[in-house]
């Protein structure tokens, strides 16, 4: 005689296949998640990538525009000391251009300071916080059943 009675013997076939059948859920869930978080690193590493390249652009831009600036600069500030010294002398021109640089840096580094940069992947954090809502709504009714 066996010690699972009929009864009890469907009723372990039927839980063997219940579990299987959780087991295969969990397994295909976790496959979406993981498929999920591939897509949300590949939209990241896009959007790192544009960044990257915007940026490249935008600090050769800024590097030539400076060097240009700066030769322009030099050679205005010449000019000015000479064009000072006919009145005042190369003392008070000289002093006169020193100071109203320094007041123009001055400003340009407060102005500087003031600026904010943007956000590297908006549209990354945009999913990431969906993500979380999504969770969040999920626990939620996980404990009201």
């Amino acid at each position: 005689m066996s010690i699972f009675s009929r009864s009890s013997e469907s009723k372990l076939t039927t839980l063997q296949k219940q579990g299987g059948s959780v087991i295969a859920d969990v397994r295909e869930a976790l496959l979406q998640v993981s498929d999920h978080l591939e897509a949300v690193l590949e939209l990241f590493r896009l959007e790192l990538r544009e960044y990257g390249e915007k940026q490249v652009r935008r600090v050769v831009a800024l590097v030539a525009g400076v060097f240009f600036l700066l030769c322009a600069y030099v050679v205005f500030c010449a000019f000015a000391c000479v064009l000072l010294s006919m009145w005042l002398g190369w003392i008070w021109a000289v002093a006169v251009v020193c100071l109203i640089n320094a007041l123009l840096g001055g400003a340009a580094i407060v102005v500087g300071l003031k600026c904010k940069p943007g956000s590297i992947a908006p549209a990354t954090m945009q999913e990431l916080k969906d993500d979380v809502q999504c969770i969040k709504l999920m626990l939620k009714g996980n404990t009201k059943s």
